[in-house]
């Protein structure tokens, strides 16, 4: 995988780690008042990513 795809899947992960988090925190935060929640999803996301770049190389 040369350099200019690293970067483009890097900002999609980016991209899609904000997002969850903030839905996360949106939907689920403002629903059940549990404050924080964006940030458990955003990580548990960006392990997701993490682990399936592992298992990819």
């Amino acid at each position: 995988m040369n350099n200019s795809n690293r970067i483009a899947i890097g900002l999609l992960a980016f991209i899609a780690i904000i997002l969850v988090g903030f839905f996360a925190e949106g939907l689920i935060g403002g629903y059940l008042n549990w404050p924080g929640t964006g940030s458990i999803f955003a990580i548990a996301t960006l392990g997701f990513f993490m682990i399936s770049s592992d298992q990819q190389k």
